[in-house]
């Protein structure tokens, strides 16, 4: 797949009625920040998507462009409108390490990810908005029967 192919790949991503659940581009991912930070910026407003497969992508910290994705801290609207669907996110580096549930680089990619395996979107989205903005240190267990 040619690079510019991705934007264009990314464009119909981005389209409101994309009902995709599982994105596996696998050898074919973005190789350039430019393809990748498109690709995941289309699929913030995503709310059907529950895995996504790279194969050697960039950058070095992926984590860093799946943040927002999963947990848009700009706003509270912003926080509250994020994906809340994707639950699995695989990028295979060049020398073959799998970043997994539970071995992620990043503790709080793994938090978030692990938070929208909850089938309540609604609390999901409540929960983010109130960890990131109101909560700091703030354990919610308590609340998680609610």
């Amino acid at each position: 797949v040619r690079e510019e192919d991705h934007f264009l790949f990314a464009r119909l991503l981005r389209h409101p009625n994309c009902s995709l659940e599982k994105l596996d581009i696998g050898y074919n991912a973005p190789h350039t920040l430019e393809a990748l930070t498109v690709l995941v910026d289309c699929l913030k407003n995503n709310t059907t998507l529950r895995e996504m497969h790279l194969s050697d992508c960039l950058p070095d910290d992926p984590w860093s462009l799946l943040l927002p994705l999963i947990c848009d801290t700009t706003t509270i609207s912003a926080t509250y409108k994020s994906n809340h669907s994707l639950v699995y996110f695989k990028c295979q580096d060049y020398n073959s390490n799998y970043f997994k549930r539970n071995k992620y680089q990043n503790n709080n990619v793994a938090k978030i990810l692990d938070m929208n395996n909850n089938t309540d979107k609604k609390a999901v989205a409540t929960r983010k908005v109130i960890e990131e903005h109101f909560a700091f240190n703030f354990d919610t267990k308590h609340f998680e029967e609610m």
